[in-house]
């Protein structure tokens, strides 16, 4: 008996430095976060209410919008539009030489930039890019969840390794899996992220 209370002991250890005692699907950036929160705060949408590039419109505005709307209805997020100034997102559009990305995001602390982050930040820069959603003919709902998953690492979620197969806004594949709104996994994972 006391073999088997030993040996399960062990695995659970050893599952629990696997996972770096995370079970669940969502990931971090070495638990960094947005300085002072998100249940309260701006973001700010520096683009035009409608896109027009290589002849088609696209509503960049209005996608941003909805995507902060989804995360302050499923989660402890509550950033409302404000002004630039003291926004901690900033959100816009751009047209990037990559047709195979969606968008981006890149962190600052004060004027220092993070492209990977490396500590908390107090501010993050958003962003869709035009090339990659019209090559790939997202519709609107598609680079909707786009802006939200960008979102999701404006906060201080990272990218799901296959820890586990839940649906989540987060997962590399959402569109694919047709994950278009934070998920249950995503929203646990900002709470326990703002919680720490």
């Amino acid at each position: 008996m006391m073999k088997k209370v030993v040996s399960m002991l062990l695995i659970s250890v050893f599952a629990f430095v696997l996972t770096g005692g995370n079970a669940m699907a969502y990931q971090y950036f070495n638990f960094y976060r947005m300085e002072g929160g998100i249940s309260e705060g701006h973001y700010s949408i520096q683009t035009s209410v409608t896109v027009v590039y290589n002849g088609k419109t696209y509503y960049i505005m209005r996608a941003f919008n909805n995507a902060f709307t989804d995360w302050r209805q499923r989660s402890i997020a509550n950033l409302v539009s404000g002004n630039l100034t003291d926004a901690k997102v900033v959100a816009y559009s751009v047209d990037l030489d990559d047709k195979h990305l969606y968008g981006i995001c890149i962190w600052y602390k004060g004027s220092t930039r993070m492209d990977i982050p490396n500590d908390h930040w107090t501010k993050a820069y958003i962003a869709l890019n035009l090339k990659g959603i019209d090559y790939h003919q997202l519709t609107e709902t598609e680079y909707t969840a786009v802006a939200a998953h960008e979102i999701g690492h404006a906060f201080g979620l990272a990218h799901d390794v296959g820890t586990a197969q839940k649906p989540k806004i987060m997962d590399e594949a959402f569109l694919v899996k047709g994950w278009y709104v934070p998920q249950d996994d995503d929203v646990t994972g900002v709470r326990k992220l703002y919680e720490l």
